[in-house]
């Protein structure tokens, strides 16, 4: 059975606004028959389902996909950001 992950997708570091933080993300890992071409030293396959990372609006349309698929899957819960309360002067002290 092949495997899969959801995660929510998180905002990046250069990214100021939340305009897609919401959603699910599902990925396909480890899928059987990967062929190594001894020649090139390149890994090749038959199944695209590994190349393709699908977006969800919530997690159980993720959830009912992947059962309806038959794929095994692993829920990432979302890190939860704690801000740290800073004051203005901090930026200058020193260690």
């Amino acid at each position: 059975m092949i495997h899969a992950r959801i995660f929510s997708t998180l905002k990046s570091p250069a990214q100021a606004g939340r305009a897609k933080q919401g959603q699910w993300t599902l990925e396909v890992s480890g899928t059987p028959g990967s062929i190594r071409d001894l020649e090139t030293a390149w890994n090749s396959t038959a199944d695209t389902l590994r190349q393709i990372t699908l977006k969800f609006h919530t997690l159980e349309d993720a959830r009912v996909f992947a059962d309806r698929h038959q794929l095994r899957y692993t829920v990432e819960a979302p890190k939860a950001a704690s801000p740290r309360r800073r004051t203005y002067a901090e930026n200058f002290r020193h260690a």
